[in-house]
């Protein structure tokens, strides 16, 4: 049986769902490679030597309903959850400096991540991916014949309190409503350095 918000449910309670690291290890051990899984960062990813990626799942945990009532401050993505930026700043101290880091954000909206893609050297909104994700997530990041097609529905936040962001009203987003990029066809965006705000007093 399912919990409300499968708040007591565990992997094994979704009989033919993947996860993503199930996904993800399924596609890189078919083709040849290896994988690993670190749930924290901590010191036994970085024992066994070099990588070629490093793929860092980080997101928003479930809510609805009451739980999903949330303010405008609740877009400061490192602030809700700490520890995903925790994760980042263990696994940059760690890598070497010539390993990337593909960040992918599971969540229900934009959110204000400036300090995490200053973290990461490519990133991923996965959205909610649904109980198959893993096979989806796997096969666009590993698999060359399957590309990204999404294009946002929803500005992307610039700011912390950002929290409404419509064309024509001239606000600037820091990713655009229809933004989107291609890998097949070469689409790269350098946004640079971000800044980092903390700004919690929304009004």
């Amino acid at each position: 049986a399912l919990s409300w918000q499968a708040e007591e449910n565990t992997n094994a309670d979704f009989l033919y769902g993947t996860s993503i690291w199930k996904g993800l290890s399924d596609v890189v051990t078919g083709g040849g490679g290896a994988a690993m899984l670190s749930k924290n960062g901590s010191d036994d990813f970085a024992a066994t030597g070099e990588y070629d990626a490093i793929v860092a799942v980080i997101g928003e945990e479930r809510y609805a309903e009451a739980a999903g009532d949330l303010k405008e401050n609740s877009l400061l993505h490192h602030a809700r959850y700490p520890a995903d930026l925790d994760i980042l700043d263990k696994i940059t101290a760690k890598k070497s400096p010539d390993t990337p880091i593909v960040c992918l954000l599971v969540s229900g909206r934009p959110v204000y991540v400036n300090q995490h893609l200053n973290r990461c050297d490519a990133f991923v909104a996965a959205w909610l991916p649904g109980v198959a994700a893993g096979l989806g997530v796997g096969d666009v990041l590993f698999e060359g014949g399957y590309d990204f097609h999404g294009r946002l529905a929803h500005s992307w936040p610039a700011s912390p309190c950002q929290a409404t962001v419509n064309v024509g009203d001239g606000q600037e987003a820091l990713f655009p409503f229809s933004y989107g990029l291609r890998m097949n066809q070469g689409e790269t965006d350098e946004v640079g350095y971000l800044r980092e705000l903390s700004d919690t007093r929304c009004t």
